[in-house]
């Protein structure tokens, strides 16, 4: 018997599938960060307030690139520890 009632086994589902599809679009967020950040600083003409405000759109996406990079090591280092799959991002049967 089908039921059409959501249960929690179908929104661990979910987030599972939002999970999975938010780790491209990060890398892909951060990449576009580092593309208008270079355009801001070819296009700044030597002006300060161009140059800073390149600068730091360059300095956030390293940031956050950084900050991905250690939420997945910090998942790694939970799976080494717990031996529990957390980076298999599937909740449920």
């Amino acid at each position: 018997m089908v039921s059409d009632v959501p249960t929690l086994g179908s929104f661990g589902e979910v987030i599972g599938r939002v999970l999975e599809k938010a780790l491209p679009f990060l890398g892909l967020a951060t990449g576009l960060m580092f593309l208008v950040g270079g355009f801001q600083l070819i296009t700044a003409g030597g002006e300060k307030e161009g140059l800073q405000k390149a600068k730091n759109t360059i300095t956030y996406a390293v940031f956050g690139l950084i900050l991905v990079f250690l939420g997945w090591f910090a998942l790694l280092f939970i799976e080494h520890i717990t031996g529990v799959q957390v980076t298999k991002f599937k909740i449920g049967g």
